[in-house]
């Protein structure tokens, strides 16, 4: 048994393990993950008799935390080959990777988790929620967009079929730019924590939709502004949608992208994911999905809301060692962002007898210090 982070030139090798593992996955997806995705990915994997029997692919984001960037991995296609189950290639390889980030300075890893399961022993721990809705083909919901949202953005009061002139497919660089620059003002918006998007982030989402027989959707007012854009793929019963996003007082303009695919594919459900705050409307489901890990614990302590108060931590981490110790939090003045680092238990100790906040905290407990009612990550690769 070896473990080894595989080479620009090995990762096509790791697609003979995902086709036995994930056989749902179309060859046409696999197609485009193993041209796209494989170009800035890592793989760590465990080679035993003569071949790959287990890995984890490592999908790197870029990501705003409470004004700051720093950079995470999202972990897929953590598999091991049936009959080599059982021997702890999983725990070598999540060490692995685990211990590769935090190194990294990453505030931590996420997932979504088969079985939440097989990753709370390591850490790992439900964040996040994401609100979805699904809608039946011609589902009433559908017909409801606000008279004075139309009026508002160019069309008219008694129907949304003006509306309609303004949707298209959006797949230049342009359009990606567009969409990139109408995502970042609606999550700086509503959000604490999310994945940055820019025009590559937009490109490579229309390929990977493209993929499974989808795109994104736009639509433009009369000036020729975009207002709402979605992604979306087909399967043979539903319409997938992710993230119809539109700003501000035009959030119920993503209702006519809706009624769009609606149209477009009548016989079939709407499936919709990622809803931000505030797009209210019936029937929205909340139901756990990201499991997150901490690694770097100052990073992390960063990257949660704080106040201007000092915040004293001792943390126990029974499966990354390294983090175990004592911290302190403290807002910066002039930024008002939050600091974190290291200090001595004796430190600890002391602001415990004169009565400041000062905790001890497993590495899971830490991620209660998120906001989740403010995370937006509905990534799918």
């Amino acid at each position: 048994m070896r473990v080894q982070w595989l080479g620009e030139k090995e990762k096509a090798s790791t697609r003979r393990l995902w086709e036995m593992m994930f056989p749902e996955d179309t060859a046409r997806f696999l197609d485009y993950y193993y041209k796209e995705k494989t170009k800035d990915n890592r793989i760590v994997a465990i080679q035993a008799d003569g071949d790959l029997r287990a890995m984890i692919h490592l999908n790197p984001y870029r990501l705003t935390a409470m004004g700051r960037m720093v950079s995470a991995d999202y972990y897929i296609a953590v598999s091991t080959e049936e009959k080599y189950r059982h021997r702890g290639y999983m725990t070598t390889l999540l060490r692995e990777a685990m211990e590769d980030g935090r190194k990294k300075g990453s505030p931590f890893a996420f997932l979504i988790p088969a079985d939440p399961a097989i990753y709370e022993p390591f850490g790992f721990r439900y964040v996040y929620s994401p609100r979805s809705l699904q809608m039946a083909a011609g589902s009433p919901c559908l017909r409801r967009t606000d008279r004075a949202v139309k009026a508002n953005l160019g069309g008219h009061e008694d129907g949304s079929s003006q509306l309609k002139v303004g949707i298209s497919e959006l797949k230049s660089a342009g359009d990606c730019r567009e969409a990139a620059d109408l995502a970042g003002a609606c999550l700086s918006e509503k959000c604490e924590l999310y994945a940055l998007r820019d025009e590559a982030y937009y490109l490579r989402l229309s390929k990977e939709c493209q993929a499974e027989d989808g795109g994104l959707l736009g639509w433009r007012n009369r000036e020729g502004a975009l207002k709402a854009v979605l992604a979306y793929t087909l399967t043979q019963e539903t319409v997938e949608i992710r993230e119809p996003l539109a700003k501000g007082s035009d959030q119920e303009v993503w209702r006519t992208l809706l009624e769009e695919l609606s149209d477009r594919h009548p016989e079939k459900e709407l499936h919709i994911f990622g809803l931000l705050p505030g797009m209210e409307t019936a029937c929205v489901q909340r139901r756990p999905s990201i499991m997150f890990r901490v690694l770097d614990v100052p990073v992390f302590l960063e990257c949660c809301p704080g106040d201007a108060r000092e915040h004293y931590l001792k943390v126990k981490d029974d499966f990354l060692p390294e983090n175990s110790g004592c911290y302190v939090r403290r807002q910066d003045a002039s930024s008002g962002r939050c600091r974190a680092g290291r200090i001595e238990e004796e430190e600890f100790q002391k602001a415990r007898l004169r009565g400041e906040d000062a905790r001890e905290m497993s590495a899971e407990e830490l991620l209660a210090l998120i906001a989740q009612e403010e995370i937006f990550l509905n990534e799918v690769v």
